[in-house]
């Protein structure tokens, strides 16, 4: 349930990227592949790059919370987490806007600025590649909300694959934006990132149920040590 959670948030919330993202995509080199095979390929790369990184601190905020989970505070951990992207899902427009600001290359460390415009300046495969995995680490509330559920995951490996799946779930919407370049205005762009508390609520609201343990399959599954509990208050 875990991975389909991090993907459909990752394919709702994408729409957001477009928005954020969508100059990085439309920029990137691939003149002269467009609409091929090979363009094909280029873009899954970029965003092979984008999800390893996602994995890689899925991972790190994963092993994070199994600490809360070694001192029983999961279920508080994931309520608490959920109601926060709820309530942050809920406040004014002028806040969102501050936390779901646009990428730009001028507000980030000059180093990583950098890196970015050496890159997009070439053409090769391990450039495509290098592009992804560095845009990963770009500030986005998106991805804060999304390591947000990680910690709340309280374990590694699941960590690791849920924010893999919520890379996977992201690349349609930079596929689309790559495809159809400038054809995208930016009004509607800014139109299409709205829709992201939407996708941050319904992740909210997930993570509310599992951590109250409801014994619903799959949505609020009772962890074994809280079935062993109740059976053996049953005696």
């Amino acid at each position: 349930m875990e991975l389909w959670a991090g993907f459909l948030f990752g394919l709702v919330g994408g729409i957001h990227c477009i928005g954020m993202c969508g100059p990085i995509a439309i920029a990137l080199p691939h003149s002269g592949y467009r609409f091929g095979f090979a363009w094909i390929g280029r873009i899954i790369l970029y965003n092979f790059g984008r999800a390893v990184t996602y994995a890689v601190m899925g991972l790190l905020f994963g092993l994070a919370g199994s600490t809360f989970a070694l001192f029983g505070y999961q279920q508080e951990i994931s309520i608490a987490i959920g109601a926060a992207m709820i309530l942050l899902a809920v406040l004014p427009t002028r806040i969102g806007t501050m936390l779901f600001a646009k990428v730009s290359l001028d507000v980030i460390p000059r180093k990583m600025a950098s890196a970015f415009r050496s890159l997009l300046s070439k053409h090769g495969y391990f450039s495509l590649l290098l592009i992804g995995l560095l845009n990963g680490f770009l500030p986005c509330g998106l991805v804060y909300m999304a390591l947000a559920g990680a910690i709340a995951l309280a374990d590694p490996v699941t960590g690791m694959f849920y924010m893999l799946f919520f890379g996977m779930g992201t690349a349609p919407s930079l596929f689309a934006v790559s495809f159809f370049g400038t054809m995208i205005s930016m009004p509607l762009r800014n139109r299409l990132s709205r829709l992201a508390p939407f996708a941050i609520a319904i992740l909210g609201l997930i993570l509310i149920l599992r951590g109250m343990e409801l014994g619903i399959p799959y949505v609020s599954p009772k962890t074994p040590g809280v079935m062993q509990q109740n059976h053996s208050g049953c005696h």
